[in-house]
């Protein structure tokens, strides 16, 4: 499921005037369309894009997964993660180098940011771990509950979604987060937190 589909449209008029009548049409919003993610297209050929559709006047192609891979990592965005480890798998990156490689081979002459370099290492790393080493760098002590194994801490905690993450000072709640949190957002959660 797609919150909206990216492209490049040429010509670009007449694409987004059709594209209006089909949300009029189908009740969705406008931008259901849209060339947001024109700003992280490569200008490398993508050699193994696929033909989708074919039609007199209407040609469109699909970026391979590589491609598409190298996109989302350089666009960095949390929401971007479970699409990067299904991507991932697609085309067997197994680990952070591997990834930060295919991102150099894609965008040769653009260095990889230090938050897409973050976002990568997240692929690679198992949550627990990650969670220890960015804790550990700042004195936090993590404790790791199996919620079906606690349901009373569930009710006390009122955790409805898994993971949750809590910070605690003196048995208090000073801080809480639900759903999972890459380790980048995860270390300005905790300075945020760790600085009032």
């Amino acid at each position: 499921m797609t919150r909206d589909v990216d492209a490049v449209f040429k010509p670009h008029g007449i694409v987004l005037e059709e594209a209006r009548k089909v949300a009029d049409d189908l009740g969705l919003p406008y931008w259901w369309l849209n060339e947001q993610a024109s700003v992280h297209i490569s200008g490398k050929e993508d050699a193994s894009k696929r033909r989708v559709f074919d039609h007199p006047g209407l040609r469109v192609m699909a970026a391979s997964p590589a491609h598409v891979f190298a996109m989302k990592a350089r666009a960095a965005r949390t929401r971007d993660i479970d699409d990067l480890r299904l991507l991932a798998g697609i085309i067997g990156v197994d680990s952070a180098g591997t990834a930060l490689r295919i991102c150099a081979d894609i965008y040769p002459d653009e260095p990889v940011s230090p938050r897409s370099a973050a976002v990568l290492q997240e692929l690679s790393a198992d949550d627990s771990e990650t969670l220890h080493r960015v804790l550990k760098r700042y004195r936090v002590k993590l404790v790791k509950v199996n919620m079906d194994d606690s349901p009373k801490l569930q009710q006390r905690f009122n955790v409805m979604a898994i993971p949750t993450l809590m910070m605690l000072r003196r048995g208090q709640v000073a801080a809480r987060r639900a759903g999972a949190v890459p380790a980048a957002s995860l270390c300005a959660w905790v300075e945020e937190v760790l600085g009032n």
